[in-house]
């Protein structure tokens, strides 16, 4: 872990967040204290990053005496907090950003929409994304701006993945039957781009979304209508 990142992680952290702790050793490191979200209403923060930081994501874990391991609290086994689908890292959490970043844009409205889940019975309507598979299903559908299926999502993804970007002769696959150059290429282009830094990411969620629907990115789909004007190559 490199000595100079930690200092600088340590010093934005100290004047954004005074209350939060810094720590590392030979596994990586820690950020833990309370964070305060409203008047007397405070989350044990316990965010752990790896060796491998910042290429790898920090892990927030919750204390289940705060928030319930529940689906609904969207936290995952072994008490993980469930703060975006993993593709919306790139998003939330771009190359460059800092740990008092992903503190105030992805932890901090996690524990609002906690605090409102534990006096309301829900989440607020404009902070929650369906928790597993419908989630991610609804992440690609605003990335894509259209309301696509399961198996068009797939077909995206699936491009999205790929180290290499696809060739501008293969079909769409909006399944419009154009060519991706007369078709929705630049719209791939920008997608590539927002998540180049977390392309693992891209493919767990074509993992889970494959293993969910249990149909491929070839299976038969609705075709949509083509984009009207042709972008260039």
């Amino acid at each position: 872990m490199k000595y100079k990142l930690m200092i600088e992680e340590r010093a934005k952290l100290a004047e954004e967040f005074p209350g939060l702790i810094l720590s590392t050793d030979e596994t990586g490191g820690q950020v833990t204290g309370v964070m305060e979200v409203i008047d007397g209403i405070g989350y044990t923060v316990n965010l752990e990053f790896s060796t491998n930081y910042p290429d790898d994501v920090p892990v927030l874990h919750c204390q289940r005496e705060e928030i319930a391991w529940e689906e609904d609290r969207h936290v995952c086994s072994g008490g993980k907090a469930c703060l975006c689908v993993e593709s919306e890292y790139g998003k939330h959490w771009p190359p460059g950003s800092s740990l008092a970043d992903f503190l105030r844009v992805l932890v901090h409205p996690y524990f609002v929409g906690q605090a409102y889940y534990e006096a309301h019975g829900s989440w607020p309507l404009d902070g929650e994304r369906s928790h597993g598979v419908s989630g991610i299903v609804d992440a690609y559908r605003e990335m894509l701006g259209f309301r696509a299926d399961c198996r068009t999502i797939m077909a995206f993804v699936t491009l999205i993945a790929k180290p290499n970007h696809p060739k501008g002769s293969i079909e769409c696959p909006c399944g419009s039957g154009r060519s991706l150059r007369q078709c929705h290429r630049q719209l791939l282009s920008r997608l590539r781009r927002e998540t180049n830094s977390r392309r693992r990411h891209v493919g767990n969620d074509l993992e889970r979304l494959r293993a969910a629907h249990q149909c491929g990115p070839t299976s038969k789909r609705k075709r949509l209508p083509a984009v009207d004007t042709p972008e260039p190559e």
